[in-house]
């Protein structure tokens, strides 16, 4: 009799659904944490490139040193970003100038 009302009553699916959703969050929170992992790992390396594209990115950024090499470096690679995209949009024309 208990069974029949708690079917009638839905509380039986409701009992499905929760046992369901249960699962789906545990499987949603175990990629998450993967997804952490990976962020972290990624930020290090981020960190590690950063460091060797701006070996003082620790120093104080109003450091007047740090900031005149910071400048002069993106200053560099600005200057062979704009020739690589010329140099990109000729290939792509077949204008040879």
């Amino acid at each position: 009799m208990k069974d029949f009302i708690q079917k009638w009553l839905g509380i039986t699916e409701l009992q499905v659904t929760i046992i369901e959703t249960a699962s789906l969050q545990s499987a949603q929170l175990a990629e998450l944490r993967g997804l952490k992992g990976q962020l972290i790992a990624s930020n290090m390396g981020m960190a590690r490139i950063i460091a060797k594209l701006d070996p003082m990115y620790g120093v104080a950024y109003d450091d007047p040193e740090r900031k005149a090499a910071s400048d002069k470096l993106s200053q560099e690679i600005i200057k062979k970003l704009i020739a690589e995209h010329v140099i990109s949009n000729r290939m792509q024309t077949g204008d040879p100038e």
